[in-house]
């Protein structure tokens, strides 16, 4: 996938990233928010996702079940701690050593089951009740979804940036202060090596005042071979820091190269003078053995626009977000593609039953699409809306995003594919520039949400990919969400 400079406008987030040590800049004006009870959102923050605090839902659960084994003492936490521990241990596991009469008639109103008709039973009875398939998988999910005591709110919310390698993949994350303020936004890219931190100005808005600047080097390996790193900073970022960070890169991009050559590359970057030596990009990029500066920009902003509110998205989100950067007198705008959601209630395709197991999503897709046409190089970019449908069988995903004015594009799963999955498109675009044909997949990535991720009520993903036609190169990028049906 292609990434434009600062100066040509960003397409793609990575372009603004900065150094861990750089922090954010001061001039903002932080507009507070308070910590959130059960079942909230903060339409402010830019996402749609919604805070999960289970404590009232799991006791309320045993006190029903408590009351309908006839069970009167009032539990303590470590109490209720164990009767779902006991459910999982007797109705999941199926073991029911030691178990009583009122253990397996507790577990099994937890679980849902209607017991007046075995409280009479015996001990035996009771026993062959509970060794039901149909009890098992619905103790399973009840204890996947309060068994353990939870408590998520934005602070525990990940989003990514569609990406074809890992290590380029730009991270998003909120800043929480120690009273579970909102109070920015964190980016980091390069494999950790770049972070950058944005105040919060407003809803969904966030904004760097320290400024920002590019230093990259080129470095010139054995048989020809170009060695390239360039990572964004904070302004007031150290010429140490900036080494360290370029190193964290290459880690990153490069770590699988044989040890002497990584172990040169970060030699050189020791010898670099980055105050005095640095020389025009774009003469570094032909000669190698050299250092550069780029991008100085004063300001820059991120705005979050969610889609998930739209599909009904609780546990995870999509959508846009947009750039708008300033450098001197110049100022230049674009969007990038985001997903993701709580990390401690997902799950991907290999988590997930592999047998006799079909879920249906629908939802939204967008796709960010640029034509760069071959004989001027002038690019030029779209965003398409369109619709998402995931069908989840036996192990295996297709996915179907009908872009309207666009394509049509699909994922299938194929396990022997490089990226995992096959990729074909259809229908025609209105646009002819933008018309893109025999798809290759640079990457794909689709994660399941649910309080029970093994159960999911949600999906969000992504695809980046590139083709051709007569005058264009096209790339595109997409993200997509839905709801269980």
């Amino acid at each position: 996938m292609k990434k434009l400079s600062f100066m040509a406008v960003l397409a793609l987030s990575t372009m603004l990233t900065a150094c861990s040590s750089g922090g954010s800049g001061g001039g903002s004006s932080l507009i507070p928010t308070t910590s959130l009870p059960d079942g909230s959102t903060v339409p402010e923050s830019g996402t749609s996702i919604q805070t999960v605090n289970n404590s009232q839902r799991r006791t309320a659960n045993y006190e029903n079940a408590a009351t309908s084994a006839g069970i009167t003492t009032e539990a303590s936490a470590e109490e209720i701690n164990n009767a779902y521990n006991n459910m999982k241990k007797i109705l999941v596991d199926q073991d029911f050593s030691n178990a009583t009469k009122e253990d397996i008639l507790l577990s099994l109103a937890m679980a849902g089951e209607d017991i007046e008709g075995l409280k009479d039973k015996s001990l035996d009875d009771i026993k062959t009740a509970a060794q039901d398939l149909a009890i098992k998988s619905k103790a399973e999910d009840i204890y996947a979804k309060l068994g353990t005591e939870r408590n998520l709110s934005l602070k525990d919310i990940t989003f990514y940036e569609p990406e074809y390698d890992k290590a380029d993949q730009a991270i998003y994350k909120f800043i929480i202060d120690k009273n579970g303020n909102l109070t920015g936004l964190q980016e980091t890219d390069d494999g950790g090596a770049s972070v950058l931190k944005f105040n919060r100005t407003g809803n969904g808005v966030y904004k760097n005042n320290e400024g920002l600047v590019s230093y990259g080097f080129v470095y010139n390996g054995e048989y020809g071979r170009k060695y390239e790193e360039e990572v964004t900073f904070a302004k007031s970022t150290s010429v140490e820091d900036v080494k360290t960070s370029l190193k964290t890169a290459v880690k990153a991009h490069w770590g699988n190269e044989p040890e002497d050559t990584l172990n040169a590359i970060l030699a050189f970057i020791d010898t670099l003078d980055l105050t005095n030596g640095l020389i025009d990009e774009n003469v570094c990029e032909k000669q190698g053995n050299c250092a550069y500066k780029d991008n100085d920009v004063d300001t820059a902003t991120v705005k979050l626009d969610n889609k998930g509110q739209d599909v009904g998205l609780k546990y995870a989100d999509f959508g846009t977000i947009t750039y708008d950067i300033k450098a001197g007198n110049e100022s230049g705008k674009d969007i990038a593609l985001f997903y993701g959601g709580y990390e401690a209630l997902s799950a991907q395709a290999k988590d997930l039953p592999q047998i006799d197991t079909e879920m249906n999503f629908e939802g939204k897709a967008l796709a960010n699409v640029w034509a760069e046409h071959k004989d001027t190089e002038i690019e030029t970019s779209k965003l398409y809306d369109g619709t998402a449908n995931l069908t989840f069988k036996d192990g295996k995903e297709t996915l179907v995003a009908d872009f309207t004015d666009w394509h049509k594009v699909t994922l299938e799963t194929n396990t022997s594919a490089y990226r995992g999955y096959d990729i074909s498109v259809s229908g025609t675009a209105k646009d002819a520039a933008y018309t893109l044909e025999n798809p290759g997949l640079a990457g794909a990535d689709i994660k399941y949400y649910g309080e029970n991720p093994k159960n999911p009520d949600e999906v969000v993903g992504s695809a980046t990919f590139w083709g051709n036609n007569d005058t264009h190169r096209v790339d595109a990028e997409m993200v997509f969400g839905g709801t269980r049906k």
